[in-house]
């Protein structure tokens, strides 16, 4: 063998590692972002379901009621309900942190929190009220709560 060749050895090796990292870092980050696609995705399915399960329960007759036990992705803790009647901002909304900003900015009913974890942290569910202002619920991967139609509305409330 020629001096040239033993040296042009390692720089072939050392060149493959370069490409083989290269590779596993494309891949590693590949998978995260479809991890993050995955997690907006399900947000979407809730959101879609949550009204169409409302949207049901408006057309139903008046006492109609049923317990509601749809998945959530693991970054929302909690997710909080009010009545979003104009100048009527609820007291207690410090206890859930900036809650209380989101709501005198937007006319929503339906808040996630925390509310960095998607792009999407309030939505207006159609219909819906609830006895509690506002009602929040500890999510924890699932939302659990009880629906009724009580004639005008949908009111939805914590399951015991």
């Amino acid at each position: 063998m020629k001096k040239a060749q033993l040296f042009s050895q390692p720089i072939f090796y050392i060149f493959i590692l370069i490409v083989a990292a290269l590779f596993l870092m494309w891949g590693v980050k590949n998978i995260f972002d479809l991890k993050d696609r995955a997690e907006q995705v399900e947000l979407a399915t809730f959101i879609q379901d949550l009204k169409n399960k409302v949207s049901q329960y408006y057309n139903f007759d008046y006492g109609s009621n049923t317990e509601i036990n749809l998945r959530l992705p693991n970054k929302i803790q909690y997710i909080c309900f009010t009545n979003n009647e104009p100048n009527n901002i609820p007291e207690n909304l410090n206890k859930y942190g900036n809650l209380q900003k989101i709501f005198t900015l937007q006319k929503y009913n339906t808040f996630l929190l925390p509310s960095t974890a998607f792009q999407t942290s309030a939505f207006t569910t159609p219909h819906l009220t609830t006895l509690e202002d506002p009602l929040c619920i500890q999510t924890n991967g699932f939302l659990k709560a009880t629906i009724e139609n009580i004639g005008t509305s949908i009111q939805i409330s914590k399951t015991i």
